[in-house]
């Protein structure tokens, strides 16, 4: 496995178990199938193949990067995973996460909306940016519908 693939495989990882997601929910945040991600993850452990089984990696550096943006505002895995999962005004009611399961594109595009949007951090726009205190008083729903 080569350094960016070992980098990225990493921190996917450390992603799914930060953000308490299931290996279904972390192949669809990934547009990749269940079997797909399974594969690639025991490739990783086992033998480092990694870089083989999994054919998007454009997907996987969004996510990677839409957890490092979170970090900067939620440093608690546990916030960040709570912002994900709640109804924010910003989409209309649905849950970030859902908007990013939902395509390519929604991916790519919350991975813009959570690094440059100014409103996104400071919650200014109405919605329920990254503020602290939209995550602290936010009911936990951590379904995905």
């Amino acid at each position: 496995m080569n350094t960016r693939t070992r980098i990225i495989f990493e921190e996917l990882t450390q992603i799914q178990q930060n953000w308490d997601l299931s290996s279904a929910q972390m192949a669809d945040l990934l547009h990749v199938s269940s079997d797909a991600y399974a594969n690639w993850i025991v490739a990783g452990r086992s033998t480092g193949a990694a870089e083989h089984a999994f054919l998007d990696l454009d997907a996987a550096e969004s996510v990677i990067s839409i957890h490092r943006r979170l970090s900067q505002c939620l440093p608690k895995p546990q916030e960040q995973s709570r912002w994900l999962f709640m109804e924010n005004k910003d989409f209309d009611g649905r849950r970030p996460i859902d908007i990013a399961m939902s395509s390519l594109d929604n991916l790519y595009w919350l991975n813009y909306y959570v690094g440059s949007s100014a409103s996104a951090v400071s919650g200014a726009s109405g919605g329920q940016g990254l503020t602290q205190s939209a995550i602290r008083t936010a009911p936990d729903e951590r379904s995905i519908s």
